[in-house]
């Protein structure tokens, strides 16, 4: 009998020291790398707390999540100036620890004004580390001059730019090339004219999906979109409430496209 219990003792023993049986450390730091960059960096970077083996382990991620709502939700404070310095401060950290690394893709989400020189500076080192993917929701006063480089970016793929509150102008240089870009997403980037947004678009020849919100001002008349392999379009709220121009109208020249959705009082639209 005692050995009947012995036994059942060891058994629930065992069982319970592979019910919480550390998985995850025992994976290899490739693997473990790639599941945090699943998450946002700031959970991302508090795994290094763990062991010393975790310690680094966050370094090596490919995808960095940076949204300050995150940082002031244990404090619900987003008014605080000193909070808005932390997350700033936490954002220079990371990218200061993580030099060197390739990253496919880099999120940054403001809820309050942005200092547009952090920013700028941000989307630079990007560019330098070949990122595939950018999504900025943020908002600056006035215009964002984004850095030249990210406008000659060969590795970009996916360009979501996103102004949470308002009609941020884009400065848009004379020289466009986004060779590799297929998706861009525009919510609140507004043009100075005509020709700055149609030159934008030109410089993406490989574009497949494009979806414009609010991404004009009353200068802008014609949105000239001439893309070859377009296969996705959505235009909203461009040139109803922002333009005066009786002229006003879209023109596509997009023969690859299946999906067109407008939502804007225009004049006309040339197919």
């Amino acid at each position: 009998m005692r050995e009947v219990m012995g036994s059942n003792s060891r058994r629930q023993m065992l069982c319970e020291e592979k019910q919480y049986e550390d998985r995850i450390s025992n994976l290899p730091d490739s693997l473990i790398a790639q599941i945090l960059s699943c998450l946002p960096t700031k959970y991302a970077v508090a795994t290094s707390v763990l062991s010393t083996r975790w310690k680094q382990l966050w370094t090596s991620i490919t995808s960095l999540d940076f949204d300050d709502e995150l940082l002031l939700l244990p404090h619900n404070q987003t008014s605080n100036p000193m909070l808005h310095r932390i997350f700033t401060s936490f954002v220079c950290r990371v990218l200061s620890l993580h030099r060197g690394k390739c990253v496919q893709k880099f999120r940054l989400k403001c809820t309050h004004t942005c200092d547009v020189s952090h920013v700028n500076g941000w989307i630079a080192d990007m560019v330098l580390r070949d990122v595939r993917e950018l999504d900025l929701s943020v908002h600056v006063e006035h215009s964002i001059l984004l850095p030249r480089k990210l406008f000659t970016c060969r590795t970009l793929v996916v360009l979501k730019l996103n102004d949470i509150y308002d009609v941020t102008v884009m400065d848009v240089p004379t020289s466009v090339s986004l060779p590799n870009l297929k998706i861009l997403h525009l919510v609140g980037i507004g043009f100075v004219d005509d020709d700055s947004i149609n030159r934008f678009l030109f410089g993406c020849p490989v574009l497949e999906e494009l979806s414009m919100t609010r991404c004009v001002r009353e200068d802008v008349g014609v949105i000239n979109v001439v893309a070859p392999v377009l296969t996705s379009l959505i235009i909203s709220e461009c040139l109803a409430e922002y333009t005066h121009s009786l002229e006003s109208k879209i023109v596509l020249d997009t023969p690859a496209l299946l999906y067109l959705m407008i939502s804007d009082l225009l004049r006309e639209v040339i197919l």
